[in-house]
């Protein structure tokens, strides 16, 4: 008889398999009857994560569990599965854990902004805790279950209703907080990509549409030494003691264009920005001009004018020098602080050091 002893142990441990290896139930079909019972039904259910976790089996968590998902990925808005939960709360009849949970839960819609966000409001209040109490800071809405299944499990019928309703409650409030961190969790991507672009504009700012020498990083960092930190880079600059270089072309130089060096005396520049790069860019300067070269022995060197930024870096002007008789000259400028800017983080100069 002893050598049928393992196989027989070996078909009830295969018998009891599919047992063992089921967890979570719809917990709206139990039926304890005893507080003993519902207390193991409880601690059970609660060690699998079946009240409202991602395991649980009950009609409300087979139809919010996908869109939970979805508000990960940022496929869906939150609001419409927090309402989904809220109408099944409504739904479920009287019942004192239910009064309690549809007070809070409607208080918190309550605040709950037109566009579904609701990501500075305090969503771990429906946490069930370790003690398996709902709402301890609020005494009038406190919820404990464990002390609820005790008291109304008087009889079988009683302990269904009050396991129920306590098994409800939990899933309800729980499915309404794993909504809430799903948003969130998609709010803290957002930021990330927000920053992330933000740091791309503040560094296109300085390097990008005109380069700035630290004077002017100075004059137009002024300008956010005091504003938030997580501000926006801005659509103009003020152009201010800004050297650069340039080629002239006069009636008098035979087709040879001499190089000069320019002095942007003042100026402005401005901008649109598409994503993290600018557009349409336009501005314009008074110019200080010496030539570094002259067609005919004579030149006076000295010039002022004035010039207009285009966009792709372009700049195009007009000088005039009072005693050459080649006076007038077009200009072509050429942005020589890009050669001492490129590279360099330029950008905590502009924000105070921040």
């Amino acid at each position: 008889m002893k050598m049928f002893r393992a196989p027989a142990f070996l078909l009830t441990v295969l018998a009891a398999a599919p047992v063992l290896a089921q967890t979570c139930q719809d917990t709206q079909k139990l039926e304890p009857k005893t507080a003993q019972e519902a207390g193991d039904l409880w601690s059970g259910n609660r060690d699998d994560d079946c009240l409202g976790e991602d395991k649980c089996k009950s009609a409300l968590c087979v139809s919010v569990g996908p869109s939970i998902e979805k508000i990960k990925g940022g496929k869906m808005a939150p609001t419409a599965a927090l309402r989904a939960v809220f109408q099944d709360l409504e739904a479920a009849g009287k019942g004192p854990l239910y009064e309690k949970l549809r007070r809070r839960m409607g208080l918190y819609l309550a605040q709950v902004s037109e566009g579904g966000t609701f990501e500075n409001l305090n969503g771990s209040q429906f946490e069930i805790s370790a003690a398996q109490r709902l709402f301890e800071s609020q005494p009038a809405d406190t919820i404990d279950f464990e002390l609820y299944l005790q008291e109304h499990c008087s009889t079988p019928a009683s302990c269904t209703a009050a396991w129920r309703e306590a098994a409800a409650v939990a899933t309800q409030s729980t499915l309404f907080r794993r909504i809430i961190v799903a948003s969130m969790g998609t709010g803290r991507l957002g930021m990330v990509e927000y920053l992330t672009g933000l740091d791309a504009r503040w560094r296109h700012y300085v390097l990008g549409p005109r380069a700035q020498y630290p004077w002017e990083l100075l004059v137009n960092g002024w300008r956010y030494r005091k504003a938030a930190n997580l501000v926006e880079p801005p659509n103009n600059q003020f152009i201010f003691a800004h050297p650069s270089t340039a080629l002239e072309l006069s009636g008098r130089d035979k087709g040879q264009a001499a190089a000069s060096l320019l002095l942007e005396a003042f100026g402005w520049n401005s901008w649109t920005w598409q994503g993290n790069e600018t557009r349409q860019r336009f501005g314009a300067s008074a110019i200080l001009s010496w030539r570094t070269t002259t067609a005919l022995a004579g030149d006076r060197i000295f010039g002022y004018g004035a010039m207009v930024h285009l966009p792709h870096s372009l700049s195009i002007g007009y000088v005039y020098r009072p005693t050459d008789l080649g006076r007038h000259s077009l200009v072509l400028g050429a942005d020589a602080a890009k050669l001492f800017t490129k590279g360099s983080d330029a950008r905590k100069q502009l924000l105070g050091g921040q």
